[in-house]
């Protein structure tokens, strides 16, 4: 058996796509202009494990919990960066894929703003995986 070498192949194939998941394809961006330029930014929205050390601008502090330094970098981006990014591209017009560790899934708060990016200023929400510890 053969792989499809093309997108419109694999939705002919239910069992390459998402279950119960119909793809769309984009008949032609930018309709008939030739000067359009497509910014589709994909925001990471990562979930870190507490008890495991993950990727670190510090590794030498990587050998004891908690491990505050690293973590905290980590960290800035949901708790912080997440409104600062999202009102930056606002201010262009650009809307983002925001790409979600399913580990957040409960946590309230930063649900919370991803629900309000999608309804209010129609981002998208893709799957990212479970975490990334």
């Amino acid at each position: 058996t053969t792989m499809p070498r093309a997108d419109s192949e694999v939705s002919a194939v239910p069992s390459l796509y998402g279950k119960g998941m119909k793809r769309v394809e984009v008949e032609k961006w930018g309709g008939s202009r030739a000067d359009c330029v497509w910014v589709v930014p994909i925001i990471n929205v990562e979930h870190f494990d507490s008890e495991v050390f993950g990727p670190s601008v510090q590794p030498h502090l990587n050998k004891y919990h908690p491990e505050i330094a690293n973590r905290g970098w980590r960290d800035y981006g949901n708790k912080r960066g997440l409104d600062r990014i999202s009102k930056m591209f606002k201010s262009h017009g650009i809307r983002c894929t925001a790409v979600v560790s399913s580990d957040l899934v409960y946590d309230n708060e930063l649900m919370s703003k991803l629900r309000d990016l999608k309804n209010d200023e129609e981002w998208e929400i893709g799957a990212h995986g479970l975490n990334n510890s």
